[in-house]
């Protein structure tokens, strides 16, 4: 089940990056997309990333399901920041930004009659935050 979910998660991410020309349009448009798969199937969800997956103890990160949509994530990032997908600066870039995806979705599956901002607005705020060192046309 995870796997199928991981599969749709990345094929929304690559569409709503595809739409956007930008690459920081493509950031942004990817993690929205994260949050509103998560929001649109909360038990899945759970299931990708709340619970602990079943996996061999010697697994290595490259052998966790939902890889690819990290790995996607650093790529897109690495894009935005003119910085190398392979360095440290991209991936911890990509990780600080899904620590904030994943409590954004998170606490609106957990605490849905919050006054939550729009999903959109919340969105860009983290990501354009986290990307503030990048090249001014992340900013825009």
């Amino acid at each position: 089940m995870a796997e199928r979910g991981f599969g749709e998660l990345v094929r929304l991410q690559d569409e709503a990056r595809d739409e956007n020309s930008d690459p920081a349009q493509q950031v942004r448009a990817g993690c929205l997309a994260y949050c509103e798969f998560g929001l649109a199937h909360p038990g899945h969800y759970r299931v990708m990333f709340a619970n602990p997956l079943p996996l061999p103890a010697d697994t290595s990160p490259d052998g966790f399901p939902g890889i690819e949509a990290f790995r996607n994530l650093i790529g897109s990032v690495a894009g935005c920041m003119g910085a190398d997908p392979a360095g440290e600066r991209a991936f911890l870039t990509a990780q600080l930004i899904w620590q904030q995806l994943h409590g954004i979705v998170s606490l609106r599956i957990s605490r849905p009659r919050f006054p939550w901002p729009p999903l959109a607005e919340t969105v860009t705020e983290a990501v354009d935050r986290l990307l503030a060192d990048a090249p001014s046309a992340a900013r825009r």
